[in-house]
């Protein structure tokens, strides 16, 4: 009888006999498809943006190596830039990055916890609040990165995106939106991969740059990002997301139009039970089909 990462390994490989095996394997081991099923079901029904998707469809969502060394080349520095990317490269970026956090950790219940923090603590010790939430998921990251076969497909992304907290700039320029552009599950999940990356980002604050782009949509994630933000506009829209917090927090915008001047915004918040999604990729609901 395989064990998990025996399993993983076949799942992740490049022959695809290997991940028939694999699949097959499944069939008669309840607990190796649910190891299964968490790991790869977000990233199937992303990919294949159908909520009804199987661990079967995996073979349909496989990442090749083109699309693996695409993703990890965007990884890992100051600059998360999707600039000029058309719909297909900035659906594949949002659907394999909302993915892997989809996997390890479930967005309506970070909802709830942003909105028990309480105003006093959180700007006492931000980095202590946030870093509690932060330090969840790399645990959870660096267990599933842990997994499969080194150089699968997979873990590959897994054990780029575990290691990748400097994020400081986030630039749209000529962008191409789809996915993106809806307030989704693997979007916010997405965004939340956003915000664990620039966790460790520059003290100066992050910055969201969106010119001559499709409209982002933030998502109540937005107000996950640890540092001030500041988004900057050319010829672009945005639109700002209810909070799911019970305080005030603010950012800064710049429009061209404005001279270049900066407008500080307060959000507005709203109860965590009118934010919540309802989710079909996080893995707890996964675990429960």
């Amino acid at each position: 009888m395989a064990n998990q990462q025996q399993l993983f390994e076949l799942l992740e490989s490049e022959d695809v006999n290997n991940l028939k095996e694999g699949l097959e394997l499944l069939k008669n081991e309840p607990k190796l498809l649910e190891a299964a099923q968490k790991r790869y079901l977000p990233l199937i029904r992303a990919r294949l943006n159908d909520a009804t998707a199987s661990i079967w469809d995996l073979e349909k969502a496989v990442l090749s190596s083109q699309e693996v060394d695409f993703i990890i080349s965007k990884l890992g520095n100051q600059f998360f830039s999707l600039e000029s990317l058309n719909t297909e490269e900035s659906d594949l970026l949002v659907q394999v990055l909302g993915a892997a956090l989809a996997s390890v950790t479930d967005i309506n219940d970070i909802l709830e916890t942003m909105h028990q923090w309480t105003e006093d603590g959180f700007y006492e010790s931000s980095m202590e609040t946030i870093g509690l939430l932060m330090d969840e998921i790399y645990t959870a990251l660096d267990e599933s990165s842990k997994q499969g076969p080194y150089n699968g497909w997979y873990r590959r992304v897994l054990r780029k995106l575990m290691d990748d907290h400097c994020l400081e700039s986030i630039q749209l320029n000529h962008t191409a939106l789809s996915t993106w552009r809806h307030d989704t599950p693997i979007v916010r999940y997405f965004m939340l991969s956003l915000t664990y990356m620039s966790f460790h980002g520059g003290a100066g604050g992050l910055s969201l740059d969106i010119a001559q782009s499709d409209t982002p949509q933030l998502t109540p994630i937005f107000w996950l990002f640890y540092y001030h933000t500041k988004i900057s506009l050319v010829d672009s829209t945005v639109d700002i997301p209810l909070s799911p917090l019970s305080f005030s927090r603010c950012f800064e915008i710049q429009n061209q139009g404005d001279a270049g001047s900066w407008s500080t915004i307060v959000e507005k918040y709203s109860s965590p039970e009118l934010l919540k999604i309802e989710d079909s990729i996080g893995y707890k609901q996964i675990k429960t089909q």
